[in-house]
């Protein structure tokens, strides 16, 4: 019995090692997801208290909504055509469940363990950022050919999945600097070095949703504290600070990119003017959303069933002869669409119930960063199928599980 309670609490101290792994992971190399979240798994059932674990998942409402959701999609195998891709998707959505149970099996987190995991995530992005610099740097060394900017500098996932991940590595470090009183210490200004570089990276990668979202955090962070006698010389250096970075990259750095928007601006302005041949990503998506829509208005209330999504929306494509979705086997670019189409009205309604309470219970403890982490993540479901790729499912349930569950005097 003794070697047994000593196997179960090295495996127990082993996992909070794998936790920040994961965590640190996430921004880097998406094949190694699946492996940690599976060594998390069974260390989590080798040393649950089945009694307490049941208990800890009974207390959290969100946990069960997670549930539901999990098996809203389960459900919609049921009526699926294409039960192979319905089989990969809720295989894919497996990480809804498995952080619940996974956090359910390990009771003792203390205040350092969640500040450990949140800094392995925040030394990811950095460590990704770097690599993808470095990267963009070698090449324009070698070859001559300028990759700093988009797709091409974001060389570990698409530009908006890592935007998203820089954005709430900069709502972390802000949680930190929120709770440092003395400004004048040198790891302060370290911390508003590391937000105006991800800023800068975020920028670069000329993702959209990725920039509004940045700006938005800046802003709100400035607002937040403007009256923090502490904080009002610094507010004042660091948005000055946060401007300029954006007026000079705009202007003479990414300056095509910064075209791009305008367009973007132009065609959201005139959406009855898109052509469906249209080639400009935000005339695309704005085609890909009228075609859901119409895709969810003939399927309600259920939706077509897990796996016939995209199936379905191409048939809906080549009906109104919209080539570049068509080329392109385009997802709904909208998660709430996407939710809409695949499990109908129940699947929209438990989504939205996932973000909405979360926001209301983040407002009411006066929890900074799961009020920013439903924003950021809100925002981006706007504009991306976030739970249909790995990079997204994956980071959304991971960090909702733990800011909905972590005890309100551990938060940083």
């Amino acid at each position: 019995m003794d070697q047994v309670k000593s196997f179960r609490e090295i495996i127990h101290k082993g996992s909070g090692f794998l936790w920040c792994l994961l965590s640190f992971a996430i921004p880097l190399d998406k094949r190694f997801i699946p492996l940690l979240i599976l060594l998390l798994f069974l260390q989590s059932m080798l040393t649950m208290n089945f009694k307490v674990g049941y208990q800890s998942f009974r207390r959290h409402f969100l946990l069960k909504v997670m549930l539901l959701f999990f098996i809203l999609h389960v459900t919609g195998l049921l009526y699926t055509h294409n039960i192979t891709v319905g089989i990969t998707d809720v295989t894919l959505k497996l990480s809804l469940i498995a952080f619940p149970l996974i956090l359910a099996g390990n009771q003792n987190m203390t205040a350092r363990f969640y500040n450990l995991i949140f800094l392995s995530f925040v030394l990811g992005c950095i460590t990704a950022s770097l690599i993808c610099l470095g990267h963009a740097a070698y090449v324009y060394f070698t070859t001559k050919r300028i990759t700093f900017f988009y797709s091409e500098l974001s060389v570990f996932h698409h530009p908006s999945y890592f935007a998203m991940y820089l954005n709430f590595a900069t709502v972390l470090i802000f949680s930190r600097i929120r709770h440092i009183i003395s400004l004048r210490s040198t790891i302060n200004l370290f911390y508003f070095i590391l937000v105006l570089l991800l800023s800068f990276m975020i920028i670069l990668l000329s993702s959209k949703a990725g920039i509004l979202t940045n700006a938005f955090v800046l802003v709100y962070f400035f607002l937040l504290n403007i009256r923090n006698r502490n904080f009002r010389m610094i507010n004042i250096v660091f948005a000055a600070l946060a401007g300029f970075i954006y007026f000079v990259t705009f202007n003479f750095i990414i300056s095509k990119d910064y075209e791009r928007i305008q367009q973007s601006e132009q065609t959201i302005m005139t959406p009855s003017i898109i052509d469906s041949s249209a080639v400009e990503s935000t005339a695309v998506r704005l085609l890909v959303w009228k075609a859901a829509k119409e895709v969810i208005s003939e399927s309600l209330p259920f939706g077509v069933g897990t796996g016939d999504e995209k199936d379905i929306l191409l048939k809906k494509y080549a009906e109104k002869n919209y080539k570049k979705p068509l080329e392109g086997s385009l997802n709904a670019h909208n998660q709430f669409l996407q939710t809409t189409i695949g499990i109908g009205i129940p699947g929209l309604m438990v989504l939205l119930t996932l973000f909405f309470y979360s926001l209301v219970s983040g407002v009411r403890k006066r929890d900074f960063v799961l009020v920013m982490f439903v924003i950021i993540t809100g925002f981006n479901f706007l504009t991306e199928s976030m739970l249909e790729t790995i990079a997204g499912v994956v980071f959304f349930s991971f960090f909702l599980t733990l800011l909905t569950t972590m005890p309100q005097k551990e938060k940083t």
